[in-house]
């Protein structure tokens, strides 16, 4: 029965081919986080090194070799959609973006559909688990003195949805059940206003992104086309809204030192889209690529006092290192928030690629050496400093790899 299924689907993407035009994500590259995105164990204090920059290079796409290039390669991406159908035929699970094109690029990713459809049912049942888990967790973290703050990642349907050209298709290979609007927003509210309820601090990042690009677009991306992964843009942002919410009790210091920048060029994680395949030699993804700057130093502060304040930021790879092959950069989320902060310490514990559960998991079977270490590095006792976690986690995970959500 499988190979007579392998048979069907083989013949009828022979016959449908050159008429398809969706771009296949190579899996080969999202299923090895281990060489691609390690686990991430920073740690910043102050007094960072700085870089001197003042340029301001805005992210771009190099749009005219793209088109050109999905011209060129139509015919090979109709035998990958074939192979890809054939392999899941047989059980092979596929990951699958597509592209849309209105007034500017926006390359999205299958993961922030389910998420989109709402408050569905199975979203909800969803949500009510993640939720129930975040609030037992903060329960246990605050009889052991430490703030938990959740800050979810906005999915970029969301954050783009004005740019977006509806309705949206293929959230599966198997179905075309059209999605005509974004209703993330019904799915979030409803998880912020249960951690609300419930006492759970949480940082709400969807205006601060929404106004980089509606009803305006400023010309930055704070998710750039064909990258997994927010920009050094989305960072900077999400790193100054954190800081100044975290100092609004006055235990976090502000820094009053300038940020400074470097401007770099970064291949998009959705390049590989655009070989033959992953073991095939081509030059073809090499111009799926963006302009960027990343936060890599600030100049002194006036005054760098010893941190009194112990910031931990359990994640996923939005927290975790992407410019690690270029030498001398750092610009990673939790160094961008040590940057922003005088008087702290920040741990960056990240997981790739395995749900932020499994990384915040990790972190409580840590927390009280890391606590004992901070004691020990600067000469303090238990109970004089003030000890922070922030839970980052992506919204599209909730309808991909919330991986270990056991309600508690």
């Amino acid at each position: 029965m499988r190979i007579a299924n392998v048979i069907i689907v083989g013949l009828f993407m022979l016959i449908s081919v050159g008429i398809h035009v969706r771009t296949w994500m190579d899996p080969a590259a999202a299923a090895s986080p281990k060489s691609l995105l390690p686990n991430i164990v920073n740690i910043y204090t102050p007094g960072a090194n700085t870089f001197p920059s003042n340029h301001w290079v805005r992210l771009r796409i190099d749009t005219h070799e793209l088109n050109a290039s999905i011209q060129r390669k139509r015919g090979i991406r109709e035998c990958r959609q074939m192979g890809n159908s054939l392999r899941v035929s047989i059980g092979y699970e596929m990951t699958w973006i597509f592209y849309e094109n209105r007034k500017t690029p926006v390359f999205l990713g299958i993961g922030d559909i389910p998420v989109a459809r709402g408050l569905t049912p199975s979203n909800q049942d969803m949500a009510t688990r993640v939720t129930r888990g975040m609030i037992k967790k903060n329960a246990t973290l605050l009889k052991d003195g430490w703030s938990m703050w959740v800050m979810p990642i906005p999915t970029r349907v969301s954050v783009y949805r004005e740019w977006i050209r509806w309705p949206v298709m293929d959230e599966n290979m198997y179905e075309r059940s059209p999605l005509n609007e974004d209703r993330t927003d019904e799915l979030v509210d409803y998880i912020f206003s249960v951690l609300r309820e419930s006492g759970v601090h949480f940082l709400d990042l969807r205006n601060v992104f929404r106004k980089t690009c509606a009803p305006v677009w400023d010309g930055t991306y704070v998710f750039p086309p064909g990258e997994s992964h927010w920009s050094g843009r989305g960072i900077e942002l999400a790193a100054s809204e954190l800081s100044e919410v975290l100092s609004r009790d006055g235990s976090v210091k502000l820094s009053t030192g300038k940020l400074l920048y470097k401007p770099i060029r970064w291949k998009c994680d959705f390049a590989s889209a655009f070989d033959l395949a992953s073991w095939w030699p081509s030059k073809n993804n090499e111009l799926l690529y963006f302009e960027d700057r990343i936060v890599v130093g600030r100049t002194p502060d006036p005054v760098s006092p010893s941190p009194s304040v112990l910031i931990v930021v359990a994640g996923t790879s939005y927290s975790g290192q992407y410019w690690a092959s270029i030498p001398g950069v750092r610009g990673d989320f939790p160094f961008v928030v040590h940057l922003m902060i005088n008087n702290a310490a920040v741990h960056n514990r990240s997981r790739a690629g395995r749900g932020s559960y499994e990384s915040f998991g990790v972190f409580l079977s840590e927390k009280d050496a890391i606590s004992a270490d901070f004691e020990k590095q600067y000469h303090c006792k238990p109970g004089s400093y003030r000890k922070i976690v922030i839970w980052e986690f992506p919204f599209r995970d909730l309808g991909t790899i919330m991986l270990g959500v056991d309600g508690g």
